[in-house]
Parts: structure tokens; sequence; C-alpha cells
């Protein structure tokens, strides 16, 4: 298979407004439950979510852009594929919510530095592997 050309220019046209929409969205699903702006938890978890994205996708857009191509025109072909994706979708969005509904009804105080640990520990898990 010949390697296509690809529009870089494009490409990260494209990719710019996908992670604006992603980071809108997660902010809308944890902002609006919490029904204040005040919530500086949020602003560190969106940082945590989004620093190794960014880093991430500048790789491979350096590196092997044909596969960021492949994956934002991927599509699930099999049914069950497409109904796990539909119930993790589910979870993810109620995952979202609840720190948002937490923040507003005061459900839980949780230290700053368990908060920062958490955080920290995302961060690990996100963060691409060193070669």
């Amino acid at each position: 298979m010949e390697p296509q050309s690809i529009d870089l220019r494009s490409l990260q046209k494209k990719l710019a407004v996908r992670f604006f929409l992603l980071l809108l969205f997660f902010s809308l699903f944890l902002l609006l439950p919490a029904g204040t702006f005040y919530f500086w938890q949020l602003y560190v978890y969106l940082a945590v979510l989004m620093g190794p994205l960014i880093f991430v996708v500048r790789y491979f857009l350096k590196n092997d852009p044909e596969f960021l191509v492949h994956r934002l025109t991927m599509k699930e072909k099999e049914r069950e594929q497409k109904k796990i994706i539909s119930l993790s979708a589910i979870a993810y969005l109620v995952g979202f919510l609840l720190p948002g509904l937490d923040r507003r009804f005061g459900w839980s105080d949780i230290p700053t530095a368990i908060v920062l640990a958490a955080d920290l520990l995302v961060m690990a898990r996100l963060a691409p592997p060193a070669c």
C-alpha cells in the first residue's frame, strides 16, 4: 500500500478544531453541573488531560501523520463494537457529570494534597512511556 499524500495544514486545522471541541465538551460537562467557574480542581484536571494529549498529537503529526488521519476517520464496523463504545460513552458522561454535581452540592471535601496526588497519578498514567 502506497502512502497517501497528506495535507498537513488541513490535518492541523482538523486537529485544532477537534481539540477545541474536546476541551469545550469537558469544560461544559464539568462546569455546568458545578454551577460555578470557581472550580480550580477542574482546571488542573483539564491541564492533566490535555497536556499529554497535545504532546502525543504533536509527536504523531511530526512522525506519523498517516496514523492521525486513520484515527480521525476510523469508524467501528461491527455491531458489538458499536454497542461497547456506546455503553462506554454513557459511563464517561456520568464520570464527567459527577464531579460537577459533587462541587455544586458539596457531597465531599477532599484535601488539596489528595486531589493533587490523584492528578499526578492520572498524569503518570497518560504520559507517553519513555523510550
